[in-house]
């Protein structure tokens, strides 16, 4: 009888893992080629630290590549980005080189009809703004405290059973960034972000797995499927 159990666990596990599987997926969005999409507000986060918004009326072509995780390749091209993002004064590493450990969340939703509709959510307990001479990014990943939420559209998407979970990452690069008074230096004294525009493109990644509830039913099912044959 033991011997049986043995025999009919294994053949409920390889059941799971043979059909829920574990995948990976991206995201990304280009810069617009005018304006500014990513806005610095100079002490809005709080004393000495700015607060990062991004412009909803700038459209973007934001694509989800879920070829990783046995599907295809969506492109909403007409998208859009909310932001709030804090900018603490960095801490100054040399040789041109500067950091902001960030925190705060940003959405991008599917603006189709000029409705929203959310497609993918980031929450940041921390962050890495960089500023490097005149290189400029924002690095995020789990270990750093990153976590990605599916909304709606993403949510069709993945596809019954199917959810985010870590390892995620993401990267917003900028581009053509200027104070508002027309400089290009962004951090002034006491190591604090000035007001500034940006243009930003984006990419991220997730894993993807089955739901907790979507393995315990397979491995339930294969245990069935042992029994019968047993019988």
């Amino acid at each position: 009888m033991q011997s049986f159990h043995r025999a009919a666990l294994a053949a409920g596990l390889m059941c799971a893992s043979g059909v829920a599987h574990a995948g990976i997926i991206t995201f990304s969005f280009t810069p617009v080629t005018t304006g500014g999409t990513l806005t610095c507000v100079a002490g809005a986060g709080g004393p000495d630290t700015g607060l990062l918004i991004f412009n909803q009326n700038t459209p973007l072509s934001f694509t989800i590549n879920a070829t990783g995780d046995g599907g295809g390749i969506t492109t909403f091209s007409n998208a859009r980005a909310t932001m709030s993002i804090t900018l603490p004064p960095a801490n100054n590493l040399g040789g041109g080189l500067f950091q902001s450990q960030v925190s705060g969340t940003f959405t991008i939703y599917d603006f189709t009809g000029n409705v929203r509709t959310d497609i993918l959510t980031g929450n940041l307990a921390g962050g890495i703004f960089q500023k490097f001479q005149t290189s400029h990014m924002i690095q995020l990943g789990t270990n750093t405290g990153l976590t990605y939420t599916a909304g709606p559209r993403l949510t069709q998407i993945l596809g019954p059973g199917r959810q985010l979970a870590a390892a995620e990452s993401g990267l917003f690069a900028l581009a053509d960034v200027r104070t508002f008074t027309g400089g290009t230096e962004v951090i002034g004294a006491g190591n604090v972000f000035e007001s500034f525009f940006a243009n930003t493109a984006f990419t991220g990644s997730s894993n993807v797995i089955p739901n907790p509830g979507s393995v315990a039913l397979l491995t339930v099912g294969g245990l069935m499927v042992a029994r019968r044959r047993r019988n």
